[in-house]
This record gives structure tokens, sequence and C-alpha cells, in this order.
């Protein structure tokens, strides 16, 4: 092994360039776009005052069923649901976010019957 492929001591993962082949554009949304984009149309995410409520409100910290997992989208799919820049929005931020998480190949996937 070369030391670009090594262990890494300070974490659990190695040190290799990442693939990822099943990400829900939809759901890799930054969770300060959402707080922002829903103060800009003056959308109510329940309450949420902050990027942490926002955070504490979609994250789901223990097993679920799915239907406890999907409840989330529709809380806030209404904020990027029809407009076209904020879906530009959040491709090109999952790009930079990817990138900055090692990824060098990621396949999104979306549903336009939910999005437009």
């Amino acid at each position: 092994m070369t030391s670009s492929s090594s262990f890494s001591s300070s974490s659990d993962e190695f040190n290799f360039p990442k693939i990822e082949l099943h990400l829900h554009l939809d759901g890799a949304v930054r969770h300060s776009t959402l707080f922002e984009l829903a103060q800009k149309k003056k959308i109510d995410l329940q309450g949420a005052k902050s990027v942490e409520d926002v955070k504490k409100l979609l994250v789901t910290h223990e097993p679920a069923n799915l239907a406890k997992v999907l409840a989330a989208f529709d809380i806030f799919l209404p904020v990027i649901k029809n407009d076209a820049a904020a879906l530009e929005r959040v491709a090109y931020e999952t790009c930079e976010d990817q990138s900055k998480a090692g990824v060098i190949y990621f396949e999104a996937r979306y549903s336009p019957h939910l999005l437009c």
C-alpha cells in the first residue's frame, strides 16, 4: 500500500476516493439552503427559526419506519418544488458537497413528478 491509500489514524475512513451510486437529489439539500429559501418564500418549516431548528426537524436520529423518514420530504419539498433556480442551486451545492467529501463520481436521482 502506498501512503495515499493508507488507513487514517484520525478517522475510521480509508483515504481513497469515494463513489456514490445512489444519491437522491431531493434528500441532499443543505439545511442552510432550505432555511434560506423558506425565509425568502415565506414558507413555514413547522416553526423552525434557525438552520439548527431545520436540522432537528428533518434529521432522523433513531431507526424509524419508511413513513417517518418520508414525512420529512412533505415538510421541505414545497421550498424547492417548481423552482428551477432552487433546483439548479441544489444540484450545484450537491456537487460541491460531494467533492468536499472526496467523492469523485456520483449518480444522483430525483423524481421530476415531485419536484416540477
